[in-house]
């Protein structure tokens, strides 16, 4: 009698069940789904870009900035310095053959830039280019580099060691100042010059390679360079700068024969030079040339001498010295100081001694 109303019944309780089944299975599949959606997503790497004329840079997430296109890289800062790129994110960068030149302050201040790769139609850098990059150790420069600009690569603490092409032209002064880890510096044959102040306060620098050829060591060259021990200067060179030699421990040194002039402080405070010889082409002697060189005990003054200048050996460790009869005057304190001092000759000729010349001696 109630048969069909309790299979009907029957179907509807199984409909409900399944019913309750699919929206289990929807309400998970939504979770999941929601679950995924709402994963954080690793950032995509960023790679910054930028136009320098008609070069192009690049700056990506591993600090490589790359630097492509041809001609010069434009020196105005916020072109490529300046704020366009975090300074602090390069690590390395490589310019790309077809550049012709790196601007002024182009990679300044980028401290932690550990290398940089130098393409052979690079012609010149500029000013402060490289300025306290105190991570880069090393630098290839390439062979048709004609210029490098003041104080270029000024601060880079870490720079080991420099080799500059015979063919660069120009140099400007303190290119390599305060590059205090440096043991080795060459120039190459083809230089004339070395720029005043090129490697000043490079403290550690040892060897020094000059090459036939050179005509002028500027002033302050090798100042400071405190563990300096050993240079020869080529025959060819006619000019030293004032202080060129001064403060470092170089133990003899060889005066070229064409030179007319040691200058002011040339070898000040050299307190292991031991052996200075002075060719006959020397006819002055300035302020201060041997200031302090507390290891030097003899000297030869060359009988053409015509100028003794004040304080010339003051504070020396000579125990000796014949001065020539070219020489009228003795300058003022010139051998002041000089507490070993136990014989003195003064050749006929000589006119006058200046005031105080062999005070506390």
């Amino acid at each position: 009698m109630f048969r069909g109303k309790l299979s009907i019944l029957c179907r509807n309780n199984q409909g409900e069940k399944m019913r309750e089944k699919m929206k289990l299975w929807f309400t998970a599949a939504v979770s999941l789904f929601l679950a995924v959606c709402l994963l954080p997503m690793s950032p995509k790497a960023e790679t910054k870009t930028g136009i320098c004329g008609s070069l192009t840079w690049e700056l990506d997430e591993a600090g490589t900035m790359r630097v492509s296109g041809n001609g010069p890289l434009m020196d105005e800062r916020g072109k490529l310095g300046g704020f366009v790129y975090n300074h602090s994110k390069v690590k390395r960068a490589v310019i790309e053959e077809g550049v012709t030149a790196i601007g002024d302050y182009a990679f300044k201040d980028c401290y932690y830039m550990e290398s940089v790769s130098l393409p052979s139609t690079l012609q010149s850098i500029g000013e402060e280019a490289f300025v306290k990059c105190e991570a880069l150790s090393s630098v290839v420069l390439p062979a048709g580099l004609r210029e490098i600009g003041e104080e270029a690569f000024r601060e880079c603490k870490s720079l080991q060691s420099i080799v500059i092409p015979g063919g660069t032209e120009k140099i400007g002064k303190g290119a390599f100042i305060f590059c205090t880890s440096m043991t080795r510096a060459e120039l190459q044959p083809g230089q004339t010059v070395v720029a005043d102040e090129m490697f000043t306060k490079c403290y550690s620098l040892q060897e020094v390679s000059l090459p036939d050829g050179l005509k002028t060591i500027g002033k302050r060259v090798f100042d400071t360079c405190h563990a300096l021990s050993k240079v020869s200067i080529p025959g060819t060179v006619t000019e030293i700068g004032e202080s060129s030699f001064s403060d470092t421990a170089i133990t003899g040194i060889v005066i070229p024969d064409g030179m007319s002039t040691i200058p002011e402080a040339a070898f000040s405070l050299c307190r292991s030079l031991k052996s200075v010889k002075i060719p006959a082409s020397v006819k002055t002697i300035e302020f201060h040339a041997f200031f302090a060189c507390e290891s030097l005990k003899r000297v030869e003054l060359p009988e053409t001498l015509s100028v003794l200048g004040n304080q010339s050996f003051q504070s020396s460790g000579l125990t000796g010295i014949v001065v020539p009869g070219s020489v009228k005057t003795v300058g003022p304190w010139a051998f002041t100081q000089c507490s070993k001092l136990k014989t003195v000759i003064l050749e006929e000729g000589v006119k006058k001694i200046g005031k105080q010349a062999f005070y506390q001696c």
